[in-house]
């Protein structure tokens, strides 16, 4: 049974306009964009381009001693640190010359300077009490502990020849979320007279917000 003109005329008019909504929706679903993900913060850090400063004077700030590495001197240098009682000869008894911190100190620090900004300073050294350091190996290792990422783990290595009874850096600490910020200093240093000294591992520990 064919329906009237004028029916078929409307009906006709209403699938062409039916169409031309459908081919505009495609249309614009095709045209949008796609929508982004948000990007997730970036994992915290320690920066290494730290700064380091030997202009100050050797401090008695004690947080951590430092003592002579009688067993990782070479024969010359364990030769002449006997010699001024610094370390026991082969086969003595220990003599009140290595008792734990008779090289020096060492600290490494935390401040949370401005809370609530994701930033930290750190800062960590030695003084020496044995005349002038020649040379540097030191290794920062941290952890940032996080609600959503777990445990971040790094190291920082500052090494480098140097001339002076004091040292310290400094650098800054990046948190983008809450998180808490452990550290460890450990190392040694090499002394003007070819001693060496072993750093006994100070460590901080601060939330950074």
């Amino acid at each position: 049974m064919f329906k009237h003109k004028a029916f078929r005329s409307q009906a006709g008019g209403r699938r062409r306009l039916l169409g031309m909504i459908l081919a505009v929706g495609v249309g614009m679903a095709v045209a949008a964009p796609v929508a982004q993900a948000e990007t997730a913060p970036a994992p915290p850090t320690l920066q290494r381009d730290f700064t380091s400063n030997t202009s100050e004077k050797p401090v008695a700030r004690i947080t951590a001693e430092m003592k002579f590495d009688c067993a990782g001197m070479s024969a010359e240098a364990l030769g002449k640190a006997v010699e001024r009682k610094q370390c026991p000869a082969p086969g003595d008894a220990g003599t009140d010359g290595t008792v734990t911190g008779n090289c020096g100190a060492a600290w490494i620090d935390i401040f949370d300077d401005l809370p609530g900004d994701g930033v930290a300073r750190v800062v960590w050294g030695m003084t020496s009490y044995q005349g002038p350091m020649i040379y540097r190996s030191l290794v920062v290792s941290y952890n940032f502990t996080t609600i959503d990422m777990g445990i971040i783990s790094g190291t920082l290595v500052d090494s480098s020849v140097m001339f002076s009874p004091y040292y310290q850096a400094t650098t800054t600490a990046t948190s983008p979320r809450p998180s808490g910020l452990a550290l460890l200093l450990s190392g040694g240093v090499t002394l003007l007279s070819g001693s060496g000294c072993v750093i006994l591992s100070p460590t901080a520990f601060l939330p950074i917000s």
